[in-house]
């Protein structure tokens, strides 16, 4: 008798390792690509860090002022362009017309990168 019961809890426990095994093995692929989705999310993070620096070392004077308030510290265009028209004391229409353009293409490749960060960001 011990020898079918020994038989049974081995033929029981083999099957518990074969379905724990096939759990560990989803669990690594799965593991494995978001492992790669991670490594792709903080290569954009490095691209974006990098180009945020280098805009802020060749902007100067207002254009630094104007991109700092908005990548840096998150403010909406219109509210920063506002703040800089009161400490600058230029007119607001002044600043849209001739600083915003300037550094409207360094703002739209920020945003180019983030929006790729966030689709990837979505899938995981």
């Amino acid at each position: 008798m011990k020898i079918f019961d020994c038989y049974e809890n081995i033929i029981i426990e083999h099957n518990h390792f074969k379905e724990r095994l096939r759990l560990l093995e989803t669990y690594n692929e799965k593991l494995t690509q978001e492992i790669s989705d991670l490594i792709g999310i903080i290569e954009i993070q490095k691209r974006i860090i990098t180009q945020i620096k280098k805009d802020l070392t060749e902007l100067k004077g207002i254009e630094y002022n104007l991109y700092s308030k908005v990548v840096v510290y998150g403010i909406n265009i219109s509210k920063a362009i506002d703040q800089i028209s009161v400490e600058e004391g230029k007119d607001v229409s002044t600043l849209w017309k001739n600083y915003y353009p300037k550094i409207k293409s360094r703002l739209k490749k920020i945003e180019s990168l983030n929006k790729e960060k966030e689709d990837k960001d979505e899938k995981n």
